[in-house]
């Protein structure tokens, strides 16, 4: 049998923990894929994902962030890896795109202030290295938005282009909301501005306080960096 002496001269079992973890070229991948499938105009596809590789990181809630460069058949594509607070790893990658883009345009010039129906859009083919930073890729960006300057007729346009209609007009009176955990005050106010949802806009109080706030809905706001994380 075993000596019991050189039994207990042995060291305890010991529990080795795993302290890190791979994020595989897969699930980056994904979520490269991910961001670009949101972006990418009809007719255009994802051909190949060039440059990525596995990250090893520490166990925890890994964050994956997607900055896609200006698309082009070749897109330069930044990916960062993060735990917590700490950033562990950037890498660039390389995106074959294939295809012909179709993108919205307008039928005809439209004035500043006009609201864009289906009647003033077609999808038109364009080179998709000729495409703008920020282009809209999808007719439904751009009908039921206020035209903000003068665009040309058939030319791709920017999503600085159009904008939301406003939900509260200048000189309204407004329910103005200030909350936090346990306690919700209302006031009413005036806009000063109009405003879409979740624009910024200026209201003054009955004392003549101008404040600025958040569009909420039509006929409220919420105090600016107070309500959203207010009370449930």
């Amino acid at each position: 049998g075993a000596d019991p002496e050189l039994a207990t001269a042995l060291p305890a079992r010991q529990q080795v923990r795993r302290s890190s973890t791979t994020i595989g070229v897969e699930t980056l991948n994904e979520e490269v894929l991910a961001k670009l499938l949101a972006v990418l105009p009809l007719g255009v596809e994802v051909e190949s994902v060039l440059g990525l590789r596995d990250v090893l990181v520490p166990i925890g809630e890994p964050r994956i962030e997607v900055k896609l460069g200006r698309l082009r058949r070749s897109t330069i594509v930044t990916v960062d890896v993060s735990v917590g607070t700490r950033r562990w790893a950037t890498l660039r990658a390389t995106v074959q795109l294939t295809g012909d883009a179709q993108t919205p345009v307008l039928v005809d010039e439209l004035e500043p202030g006009t609201t864009v129906t289906d009647a003033h859009v077609q999808m038109r083919q364009v080179d998709l290295d000729s495409l703008p930073d920020n282009a809209l890729v999808r007719a439904d960006q751009l009908v039921g938005k206020r035209i903000r300057n003068r665009q040309r007729a058939a030319a791709p346009l920017r999503t600085s282009a159009a904008e939301e209609l406003p939900i509260i007009a200048r000189g309204a009176v407004v329910t103005m909301v200030s909350a936090m955990p346990g306690l919700r005050v209302t006031r009413k106010a005036v806009a000063q501005q109009e405003g879409a949802k979740g624009a910024t806009i200026r209201v003054k109080l009955d004392d003549g306080t101008v404040l600025p706030v958040v569009v909420a809905s039509a006929g409220e706001v919420h105090v600016a960096g107070i309500a959203r994380g207010g009370a449930r």
